[in-house]
């Protein structure tokens, strides 16, 4: 997720749990209105569909406000995994960096191995033919 007016910046863990904490105090206010609303029904003499409603609506907000701040606690973690991602690719970036400065064009083992088949293909003789030696 990025921000709202800088799309270069990723959304800070307090910006995300300020939008879990709003979206919880709506879902407040929608559990009050059903709480309400069931109340009225099990007043107007329709028990058993009041008590219903209350434990469908109620559980149905809870559900919702719990996927809500699980989806943003996860969304967090996956921020801080960047960060922690992006401090170690800069840190192996300057190893690297450093570490092409302090040892300049050493021959691996894979560089010595091309060097001696060129070597080697380099001195074929006149007389073989290219279907003689293995490519």
């Amino acid at each position: 997720m990025r921000e709202l007016f800088n799309q270069d910046r990723p959304m800070s863990p307090g910006l995300i749990r300020s939008g879990v904490q709003a979206l919880g105090l709506l879902l407040a206010a929608a559990a009050f209105v059903v709480v309400f609303y069931s109340l009225w029904t099990i007043f107007s003499g329709h028990v058993i569909p009041g008590i219903l409603q209350a434990t469908a609506g109620l559980g149905l907000l809870l559900a919702l406000y719990l996927i809500v701040r699980l989806l943003g606690e996860g969304v967090m973690a996956l921020h801080r995994l960047n960060d922690r991602m992006t401090v170690l690719s800069n840190e192996l970036a300057a190893q690297r960096t450093k570490g092409a400065e302090a040892e300049p064009a050493q021959a691996t083992p894979t560089k010595k191995r091309r060097a001696a088949a060129k070597k080697a293909s380099s001195t074929v003789t006149e007389t073989e033919t290219p279907a003689d030696t293995d490519a």
